[in-house]
């Protein structure tokens, strides 16, 4: 859901930061609530293995424990990111073939980390405001909501 002029704001910001290249607003969850996911920075081995040793849930405030999420930051501020979630992205019609579109290897997830960080590779610096918001409604492209898919993963009772 597209909230109060968001395209119109989100347009209005990047015309302001042309060198970004790639833009994005704020993501909220259904519930109102600011979705961290809206943005990340670039997996490294680093933040592989902060999330794989549960760093990131024990810590999720901390830039140096979860730094793909931007630990500590509220997402109420501009800024540069490495990704911006595809769920509201904005990027201008030439980029798009120079950089020959979403990959299709990508079929669903990960294909604007993709993008974007191909894009940094030829100059481009996504950035987000938190002045242009949307609400996502996550998985809703699943054809199995994940609430219901991670319920038939586990073992039934006999």
């Amino acid at each position: 859901m597209v909230c109060d002029r968001a395209i119109d704001r989100l347009v209005a910001f990047a015309k302001a930061n042309p060198q970004a290249l790639i833009w994005g607003g704020c993501t909220l969850l259904a519930d109102g609530s600011v979705n961290p996911a809206s943005c990340s920075q670039r997996i490294t081995p680093w933040s592989l293995f902060t999330r794989t040793i549960c760093l990131t849930g024990i810590f999720p405030d901390s830039p140096l424990f979860n730094p793909e999420s931007y630990g500590g930051w509220q997402r109420d501020t501009e800024r540069a990111v490495d990704i911006v979630s595809g769920c509201f992205l904005l990027i201008p019609r030439p980029l798009w073939p120079a950089l020959g579109g979403f990959d299709p290897a990508f079929f669903m997830y990960g294909e604007e980390a993709d993008l974007c960080l191909r894009a940094r590779r030829i100059g481009a610096r996504p950035m987000v405001t938190p002045e242009s918001t949307i609400v996502h409604y996550g998985g809703a492209s699943d054809q199995t909501p994940l609430a219901r898919s991670a319920a038939y993963s586990k073992p039934r009772p006999r």
